[in-house]
């Protein structure tokens, strides 16, 4: 064998591997598309899906949108530059102690959405509505909850119930981040619909002892009339009895006069 024959029989060789190498990397992507990414930085694992066949959208400049490109991943108002995230979204530490648990749909956060503080205990949870919050619940330390609010453009809207350490809670209205009723208000609020809550107890309880009343004056009645017909039965027995003893005594009177 020359050396041009050689050549040619080592570059036949590399070339069938190639080829062969080739369809069977397109077989395994086939099988399994590749739509799962993990990004670890340190001691933090960010476990993502990417939308494969999404290449270009139209964008809202009011929504930001969470990409990745290369081993970052970044979120932009109004664009993005790279793979859109969609579908479900975890951050956790190499312990496997989660963080954070939510969703992304064409790279803006939708549903709701878990933070977790490094002891465990939540620390908020946000419910997404296309890339907008729209209520927020805050936890404390110890994983009792702080408050719970509506959300509207990035700000307070709506009610909003804080609680203290005793759970003792007050409600707030907000519109567009201003509050537009105190707790004084709410608690005003609050005494009315008590009252509203008292007058039903009230007359419920008048109600109950109505019917009481009217039982036991239905039952007092009941046993009057029997007591009534007892005593006139024994008067109509009584007077029967003397009328039988006056005819016998008659008959007796008569007997000795013959």
């Amino acid at each position: 064998m020359n050396h041009l024959t050689y050549h040619y029989f080592l570059y036949g060789i590399t070339l069938m591997l190639v080829v062969q190498f080739g369809c069977q990397n397109r077989l395994i992507n086939k099988k399994m598309p590749n739509n799962k990414l993990i990004i670890t930085k340190q001691d933090t694992v960010f476990e993502f899906e990417i939308h494969k066949k999404l290449k270009s959208f139209p964008t809202n400049d009011d929504r930001t949108y969470t990409w990745t490109k290369g081993n970052t991943i970044s979120s932009t108002q109004g664009a993005y530059l790279g793979r859109i995230l969609h579908g479900p979204y975890k951050v956790y530490t190499r312990a496997k102690m989660l963080l954070v648990s939510g969703e992304f749909n064409k790279g803006t956060k939708h549903g709701e959405w878990k933070h977790w503080q490094i002891n465990g205990n939540l620390q908020y949870i946000t419910t997404w509505q296309h890339g907008e919050a729209t209520s927020k619940t805050t936890y404390s330390p110890d994983g009792k909850i702080i408050s719970k609010a509506k959300l509207k453009d990035g700000m307070l809207h709506g009610k909003v119930i804080t609680y203290d350490s005793l759970g003792n809670a007050t409600t707030n209205f907000y519109d567009d981040g201003n509050v537009t009723a105190d707790s004084s208000s709410s608690s005003f609020l609050s005494k009315i619909f008590k009252k509203k809550e008292q007058s039903k107890n009230s007359i419920k309880k008048e109600k109950k002892t109505d019917q009481s009343n009217s039982s036991k004056k239905e039952t007092k009645t009941k046993k009057t009339d029997a007591k009534k017909k007892k005593e006139t039965i024994t008067k109509k027995q009584k007077k029967k009895e003397k009328q039988r003893k006056e005819k016998k005594d008659a008959e007796a009177k008569s007997d000795k006069t013959k």
